[in-house]
């Protein structure tokens, strides 16, 4: 399980070395791709082919799911991160997530997220502002 908040830095070149407590559990190689709110997801590959397992019987006969399953594929990257823990981060998942160079790196439970930074800590002010509604309408 996928726990904690840590900032970190991208290089000028895309690397990024991940946060040493994520590392273990994620493996190698591990799969990244978009993530649902303009950040990047990255996963271990047993938790990324149980994720993708669930696309399985989504009709390609209906243009969303076709178009999601694009989105989703056409954007991933299988990465071996080095011996260090650092891994190149591809040119369109950046863009896509706006991460240039500071960076929050956050676990999700089976996976971890990369955000920009300001947009993170933006994002999470907003979140545990509503934290009580939420409960509410998720623990329906």
């Amino acid at each position: 399980m996928f726990l904690g908040s840590y900032d970190h830095k991208i290089d000028d070149k895309g690397r990024m070395i991940l946060p040493s407590r994520f590392r273990h559990a994620l493996g190698s190689p591990i799969v990244c791709t978009v993530g649902i709110e303009r950040c990047m997801a990255i996963y271990p590959l047993d938790s990324w082919q149980t994720f993708v397992a669930r696309f399985d019987e989504l009709p390609f006969s209906k243009e969303k799911s076709r178009n999601f399953k694009r989105v989703l594929f056409s954007m991933a990257d299988e990465i071996t991160p080095d011996k260090t823990g650092r891994i190149l981060i591809s040119p369109s998942l950046r863009r896509y997530g706006g991460l240039e160079e500071d960076v929050s790196v956050i676990g999700v439970e089976d996976h971890i997220e990369i955000w920009d930074r300001v947009r993170w800590n933006d994002r999470r002010s907003t979140l545990l502002g509503d934290l009580g509604k939420m409960i509410e309408e998720v623990m329906q």
